[in-house]
């Protein structure tokens, strides 16, 4: 199984990084002002790994989790979900290469790109997270990322569990919900899920949410596991204000496709 790790994206891990101490000319000025602006994920593919499973295409589909901004003053800064994850300075950058340098890191290597209108694509072989890949990553320029969290922002209620193609056909079926846990999601990326009192009390979960066009991904604050779009990551459909969140791994539900079905009521 591929390994995707979310965080790999909180740049130790990220593209186009090295270091120089000569001031831009006016040609790296010419060369870094198309790149200014914010620039979104969309894809990473990884190829001729040393590891066979580190091979393959992740589709972040515009995730609004991680967003990339480069100033024309040569500055460049990593934000998740709203909140700066690293700063740094472009040294030196050509019609073909950019060459950062993350602040504090002295350790860097150009990487090089190419710019294709709002597209901007950065291969790199230098990530220790990944170690014997060629790896490219594709941007997309001033997409808001709020465009794809905003209609998940609010409080939603969990109203029935639907089970099919069951390795147990007796399974099957939906089962709706008397007392109901709620998702409170946030436009800061943060989620509570309330769940009801069993009898010991009521138990709340929290952590960040990550949405693409087709995927959502909730990331727990106390889970020790790695939060992977690859492997974590819940196909759902949303029409209006009834959210529908599919699972091909539930406890409760072994060798089934769980559909959990949520209404917002805020």
């Amino acid at each position: 199984m591929k390994r995707f790790p979310i965080l790999f994206l909180m740049i130790p891990v990220v593209f186009f990084f090295s270091c120089s101490d000569d001031s831009s000319s006016d040609e790296e000025e010419d060369f870094l002002a198309p790149l200014v602006g914010t620039w979104m994920i969309t894809t990473q593919t990884n190829s001729g790994c040393t590891m066979s499973d580190y091979n393959g295409t992740l589709d972040w589909n515009n995730s609004s989790s991680l967003l990339i901004t480069i100033t024309s003053d040569g500055s460049y800064t990593v934000s998740v979900c709203g909140t700066v994850d690293e700063t740094g300075t472009i040294s030196d950058v050509t019609e073909t290469e950019l060459t950062l340098c993350e602040s504090g890191d002295n350790d860097c290597t150009p990487d090089s790109y190419v710019l294709s209108g709002n597209t901007l694509t950065v291969t790199t072989s230098d990530d220790e997270e990944f170690p014997g890949c060629t790896i490219n990553y594709t941007l997309a320029k001033d997409t808001d990322p709020a465009d794809l969290l905003e209609p998940f922002v609010g409080q939603w209620t969990l109203t029935s569990i639907t089970a099919s193609s069951c390795d147990d056909s007796s399974q099957e079926g939906t089962e709706e919900c008397t007392e109901c846990p709620v998702l409170t999601i946030a436009a800061n990326c943060s989620y509570s899920f309330v769940f009801p009192d069993d009898g010991n009390g009521s138990d709340t979960e929290t952590g960040y949410i990550v949405v693409s066009s087709t995927t959502i991904l909730l990331c727990e604050d106390d889970s020790d596991e790695d939060c992977e779009f690859e492997d974590d990551g819940l196909m759902y459909t949303l029409s209006g204000t009834t959210l529908s969140v599919v699972s091909d791994d539930d406890n409760d539900l072994p060798g089934c496709s769980v559909s959990y079905n949520l209404v917002k009521t805020n």
